[in-house]
């Protein structure tokens, strides 16, 4: 299993804690720095990796399974369409990829400046809004994904009673068994 965008790791270390052998990869060498002494202390066998999702240093074919959660839309559509394309690459034929994609349902999506379609950053807002996000409807998504078959599509509000709607696309998906 593959867990892109890992973060501080609470996929990849519970993924490894139920005996799956898994591989986290973040673009962030002290998250990961932070997840392989929180696997030390835990004795989990994980494997650690940095490198961004548009570039996956991982042989065509590797992985079985993919996680990428609210990762791959950190840029504009031109890296969501490589980010894909490497996640098509690395899975092998029937693989399953869990992730998600911005919708525009979002109630930020408009919101700041748009630097390329459905992209837009929030200036001077700081922290994550202050890098592009692309969002995307059910047609884009699906187009963006052709070489899968979706198996579950639910656009769903990921916020809390406390916070205005941020709808994302939650899915599962196939990599096409005839695509090498």
């Amino acid at each position: 299993m593959l867990d892109v965008g890992t973060g501080l790791g609470r996929h990849v270390l519970q993924l490894a804690a139920e005996g799956f052998e898994v591989c986290g990869l973040d673009a962030s060498p002290s998250g990961v720095r932070e997840i392989s002494s929180a696997a030390r202390a835990a004795g989990l066998d994980v494997g650690l990796v940095v490198a961004t999702f548009m570039e996956l240093p991982f042989p065509s074919a590797s992985f079985d399974f993919l996680l990428a959660w609210n990762v791959l839309y950190h840029g504009d559509g031109s890296c969501a369409v490589q980010g894909v394309a490497e996640v098509a690459r690395v899975l092998r034929p029937a693989g399953l990829y869990l992730g998600t994609m911005l919708s525009k349902r979002h109630a930020e999506y408009g919101v700041g400046r748009e630097i390329r379609p459905n992209t837009f950053v929030q200036d001077g807002s700081g922290g994550d809004r202050g890098h592009p996000h692309f969002y995307c409807n059910a047609a884009e998504l699906l187009a963006l994904h052709a070489d899968f078959e979706p198996l579950s599509l639910e656009d769903r509000d990921q916020g809390d009673s406390r916070r205005t709607a941020q709808y994302h696309w939650e899915f599962l998906m196939e990599k096409a068994p005839n695509r090498a």
